[in-house]
């Protein structure tokens, strides 16, 4: 594990927000990044709120600096060597939630984890999948908001399925490890979650959308809804105060101990996107 100290801002850092296949290979001794700006440790000395994303990028390629990171708190940065093969992504970055929660200075902090597209599928992996349950990790987290994730495979276009199988494993191991399978066989504690999924998504996330969604029916999980408004990639100032929202209402729930039956977000719509979302409080 490698932490490194910020970078001064300067334009050869633009060139990391390109998407490009992940190269950390280059530095084989190197198989995880834990990348902190030290600048915000002064300036946040008694932070209580812990906030993880993992973006896109189909599981094969993502910036390894995402702007949407500066926008909530500090930015962190967790990357995999290329080829990793599922649950190697999860765990990476399931061992570098461990490290901070471990090695925080204030213990007693909510952590609240977001994922968006592959990211959104990789976190349900590892809230769900039992091998990377941890007593002293998974307690501390108070709820998740999961957008446009692909939660089943059997929808998704041809020109997708090589980076599927590229980390799910062939169609047969890849069925068995959609987030859909896991959460069919979960039997690990489970959190308040929030989906989402945009208006101009690609369409196959609709019908794996639908699909989750009544799999947590079936489980009896119970129903919560709201309207959520942002740009697909979740850069703006709109997605970041909805997502705030979201996790002012996690962190009330876990207080008063209850949830209200529903809760709804309007806010305006204007050329953003509309997220359609659905909560579920496991």
């Amino acid at each position: 594990m490698h932490l490194s100290p910020s970078l001064k801002p300067t334009a050869r850092r633009l060139r990391r927000r390109c998407e490009n296949p992940a190269n950390t290979a280059r530095r084989p001794a190197t198989a995880l990044d834990v990348l902190l700006p030290t600048k915000y440790a002064s300036r946040y000395p008694d932070s209580s709120l812990l906030i993880w994303w993992w973006h896109i990028g189909r599981a094969t390629s993502g910036p390894s600096s995402p702007p949407v990171g500066s926008s909530l708190s500090s930015r962190t940065t967790v990357s995999s060597t290329q080829g990793v093969q599922f649950p190697g992504a999860a765990q990476d970055v399931c061992d570098a939630m461990q490290w901070v929660v471990d090695n925080l200075p204030f213990p007693n902090s909510d952590v609240y984890v977001l994922g968006h597209s592959a990211g959104a599928m990789n976190m349900f992996t590892i809230l769900a999948l039992p091998e990377l349950y941890s007593p002293t990790l998974h307690p501390r987290i108070k709820g998740a908001i999961l957008l446009s994730g692909c939660y089943t495979f059997e929808d998704i276009p041809a020109d997708m399925k090589d980076s599927v199988r590229m980390h799910y494993g062939e169609d047969a191991e890849a069925n068995q490890r959609v987030p859909l399978a896991l959460l069919e066989s979960a039997s690990v504690p489970t959190l308040r979650l929030l989906l989402g999924i945009g208006e101009r998504d690609i369409p196959c996330l609709d019908p794996a959308m639908n699909k989750f969604n009544a799999a947590l029916k079936e489980k009896g999980l119970y129903i919560f809804t709201t309207i959520m408004n942002s740009v697909i990639t979740c850069n703006s100032r709109e997605w970041r105060l909805t997502t705030s929202s979201c996790i002012d209402r996690f962190k009330l729930w876990s207080h008063i101990g209850i949830a209200p039956h529903s809760f709804r977000f309007a806010r305006k719509r204007g050329s953003h996107h509309q997220f359609r979302g659905y909560a579920r409080s496991f």
